[in-house]
């Protein structure tokens, strides 16, 4: 039988999906506007704030599931979940990293929308944005390199 946990895994996973997605438009659209002089508009706006919702969204979910919805055998001391390597990177690394990739990609939101050029705002945007999606699949990547 499942729990709601994992329901709440499913989820995380397909919106995590779809965030990366999402990233990797806004970084080829920002990429394209910057390199083509194209003028920042609602599309590019509306596709920000996606993305901007979408980690925030992870973000809730993952403290959902971690704090509120873990199962009982993975409830242990922080000495034992440094010992275990995927409790270790769930609870350690991948939360402390994905908060860091939220709060760089809030500021360079910050930036874009605070930017009057079009070009400053793409160049933002693909810059934070970029580095974000990439900290995220680098942070992953170790950790599916790590399991192999």
């Amino acid at each position: 039988m499942e729990s709601i946990f994992d329901y709440f895994i499913r989820i995380h996973v397909v919106t995590s999906i779809v965030f990366l997605l999402i990233g990797l438009g806004v970084i080829f659209r920002s990429l394209w506007g910057w390199t083509n002089n194209l003028s920042y508009g609602k599309t590019d706006k509306v596709l920000g704030w996606t993305f901007i919702i979408f980690l925030y969204f992870e973000l809730f979910m993952g403290i959902v599931m971690y704090f509120f919805l873990r199962r009982p055998d993975e409830i242990q001391n922080i000495n034992e979940a440094m010992r275990q390597s995927d409790l270790r990177f769930w609870a350690v690394i991948h939360f402390s990293t994905m908060l860091f990739v939220l709060i760089f990609c809030q500021i360079g939101w910050i930036f874009t929308l605070n930017s009057k050029l079009s070009e400053k705002k793409f160049k933002f945007s693909f810059i934070y944005f970029g580095l974000g999606i990439l900290i995220t699949i680098i942070s992953l990547g170790y950790y599916i390199l790590q399991k192999t």
